[in-house]
């Protein structure tokens, strides 16, 4: 699952709200899907501190963040939307343009534990794969051994 974690505007914008302060709010776009922040009203530097979660597809190699300017007499504006390459790796932060973000792959570090896990599972039951051949080879050669002093007993008996 890929967090994307909205902060913040880390530094004052030229808007077109000339009247009042700020009515910023976010749209997060990503593999034809999108989650919206909630509007931070009359803030020149808003903070939302809003988590998002999506789900991964690899394949697509961009996230886009669309900020809007909302006003309550006309339809939001878009300001600006800002591009950037998706993290899949483990959750960091980044700046997209002035917005802060957290942004990466929630389960990274478990599957990097089992990733692991599994080799060294392989590399153990390799080891036990070579113990068993060790084993059987000197079963063999006991048995083989047993059958000779079997053989060296019954001359010697007869």
């Amino acid at each position: 699952m890929l967090l994307v974690k909205i902060i913040d505007i880390n530094s004052k914008l030229n808007t077109r709200d000339w009247f009042s302060k700020n009515d910023f709010f976010i749209k997060i776009r990503y593999n034809d899907e999108s989650r919206i922040t909630t509007t931070k009203w009359n803030m020149e530097k808003p903070l939302w501190n809003e988590s998002f979660v999506f789900t991964i597809d690899t394949t697509i190699k961009d996230i886009t963040l669309d900020l809007y300017e909302n006003n309550k007499l006309k339809s939001p504006s878009l300001c600006k939307s800002y591009k950037s390459n998706v993290n899949y790796g483990d959750i960091k932060p980044i700046n997209m343009g002035p917005i802060r973000i957290i942004i990466g792959n929630i389960f990274f570090k478990l599957e990097k534990n089992i990733e692991n896990l599994s080799y060294d599972i392989k590399n153990i039951n390799s080891l036990i794969y070579d113990r068993d051949s060790q084993l059987v080879s000197q079963a063999q050669l006991l048995s083989k051994r047993k059958n000779k002093l079997e053989s060296i007993r019954n001359i010697l008996d007869s």
